[in-house]
């Protein structure tokens, strides 16, 4: 490419994140006061801080305590719900005060966005600009939520598997523990091609999270962990699910229906493990483990980011390729902060029958083969 063109196309590229996320901050608007005063799900990771190695860590009155005396109120959707490990690993903020810790935050937060689009195996200025438009990327840096972890580690793993070290990417992906809730369907491609030194990576890091975790919680935190996140107040507001739980939730017989919805996204999820390579039906995976999570929000709707990057080089068909458009923009997940949220939901839905049934372009992306 001549430089001027190379010129030319990285202004172009920042000219169109820019507006991106100029368009995203129009659009959350006054709801920015929030993040400026700390009023966010920020405060469901400092409480774990103050709390790792106390039996207090899921205990509901222990979390209030700590909610009212470093920010002087208090919330009950806003509890430590993560691994015990994921405290540990934010205990740095738990020692600055409160405020200055939640700005800090989400400074670290737009840095793992930024990461995520440089350590992007695939085309890096497409990642940038996925970020950029995608409302739930920018809901992630608003409501003070740590998916951009998860984003970066999904970067970094198939980035280390795209050089041969399966091992390695199968420790960094451990650390998506922290919402190992969106990844109940990324065994079905990682079994189905023998990643055996991934699984190997994943045993490894598992085990020390764990002994971390037991470190950090005591031996019986699992039994409180279950006892919380089981408790309704920890699953508010089905309605605002994208997912199958929140399409059937106010259906008559929803858990049969529910069971129903999560067997079909697991079948087509295993057609498009099966019909292409593995980054193929890790993508159906990332979009199913949504689908399928039991407590998903619009935060983690930025899941489908390396899903859709991996899968639009490969549209076989240009409808498909305006449908990933589609799924790119703010249109596909506004619903989920303004409603209705299940259209987001079918939309997911209509993606996994694409990438199950839909034609596959014959030719290769940069970290790995369709």
């Amino acid at each position: 490419m001549p430089p001027s063109d190379f010129v030319k196309r990285r202004a172009g590229v920042i000219v169109l994140c820019l507006a991106g996320i100029a368009f995203n901050t129009f659009i959350f608007g006054p709801s920015l006061e929030i993040t400026a005063e700390g009023t966010n799900d920020f405060m469901s990771i400092y409480s774990g801080t103050h709390l790792a190695f106390t039996s207090g860590m899921y205990d509901l009155a222990a979390n209030l305590g700590v909610q009212r005396a470093t920010a002087g109120w208090e919330n009950i959707n806003k509890l430590f719900l993560r691994l015990p490990f994921d405290a540990v690993l934010m205990w740095p903020l738990g020692r600055l005060p409160f405020l200055l810790a939640s700005h800090v935050w989400e400074v670290l937060v737009v840095a793992t966005l930024i990461a995520f689009c440089f350590m992007w195996p695939g085309d890096r200025a497409a990642a940038a600009m996925a970020c950029s438009w995608s409302y739930p990327a920018y809901h992630v840096f608003a409501n003070g939520q740590d998916v951009g972890i998860l984003l970066l580690m999904v970067a970094a793993s198939l980035r280390a598997m795209q050089n041969r070290r399966d091992e390695k990417a199968g420790a960094l992906f451990t650390l998506c523990a922290i919402k190992y809730h969106l990844f109940f369907l990324t065994p079905l491609p990682v079994l189905r091609h023998r990643r055996w030194r991934f699984v190997r990576g994943v045993a490894i890091g598992g085990a020390v999270l764990a002994a971390v975790s037991f470190a950090a919680g005591g031996w019986n935190w699992p039994a409180k962990y279950l006892r919380l996140v089981s408790n309704p107040i920890s699953n508010p507001k089905a309605s605002e699910m994208p997912s199958i739980h929140g399409l059937t939730a106010g259906l008559a017989h929803s858990g049969f229906w529910e069971a129903a919805g999560i067997v079909a996204v697991v079948a087509l999820a295993w057609r498009a493990v099966r019909r292409g390579g593995f980054e193929y039906g890790f993508a159906a995976a990332l979009v199913g483990g949504i689908l399928v999570a039991p407590h998903v929000y619009l935060s983690d709707c930025a899941m489908m980011l390396p899903a859709l990057l991996i899968t639009l080089p490969l549209a076989g068909a240009e409808w498909q390729r305006y449908f990933h458009m589609l799924l790119f923009s703010p249109v596909s997940t506004i619903g989920v902060l303004l409603g209705p949220a299940w259209v987001t939901a079918v939309l997911l839905l209509l993606y996994m029958a694409t990438v199950a049934f839909g034609p596959i372009a014959e030719r290769r992306i940069s970290h790995g083969t369709a």
